[in-house]
């Protein structure tokens, strides 16, 4: 666990487990999903707090790299592709089938590479390669999205209203994410 290797670093006891470790530490806790979407839990404890979706805009002056206003003038909206903060553990085998999904739809996409590291490189003419750009500008733009289910990514979506397709990510085996083990 990624908050255990920086514990440690930081001369910090291990947690085994966090939700557990919060509950006893009483701290507040604050969601950032909206209570339409997934209500909360009866049983939560009263320190728990859901606000609602938290949006980040894009910065003061922001402009799309040009390339990628082109791209997108240049056929029908496409569909974006991105995993976020997900480790794929196989990136090349992830971008693979992200590649051969959009070819055998016909789809147009824009990739990015997020923190699994898709890779950018050698991709047809008709997928778009991004590193990271402000979701709120982009989604509205596209004819679709999927992505992890993370609540930023959920959150632009919903507010650009267009479909989603979700891809759970969240348990891998040795050979990658266990929504695309063999």
């Amino acid at each position: 666990m990624i908050l255990n290797r920086w514990r440690l670093k930081m001369e910090l006891p291990r947690i085994d487990n966090y939700f557990q470790h919060l509950q006893e530490r009483n701290d507040p806790t604050i969601y950032g999903f909206s209570p339409s979407v997934l209500p909360t839990p009866d049983d939560w404890p009263p320190n728990h707090h859901v606000t609602s979706y938290w949006f980040l805009e894009p910065a003061s002056g922001w402009q799309p790299p040009r390339e990628l206003s082109q791209f997108l003038e240049s056929g029908p909206p496409p569909v974006y592709v991105g995993f976020g903060s997900m480790d794929t553990q196989n990136p090349a085998r992830m971008t693979r089938l992200v590649v051969d999904a959009l070819s055998a739809s016909g789809q147009r996409g824009v990739l990015a590479s997020g923190w699994g590291g898709l890779h950018l490189e050698s991709l047809p003419e008709t997928i778009f390669p991004i590193r990271e750009i402000p979701h709120s500008w982009l989604f509205p733009r596209m004819a679709a999205f999927v992505h992890h289910g993370g609540m930023g990514t959920t959150a632009a979506g919903l507010r650009a209203g267009i479909p989603a397709v979700i891809i759970p990510l969240g348990g891998t085996s040795p050979s990658g994410p266990t929504a695309f083990s063999d």
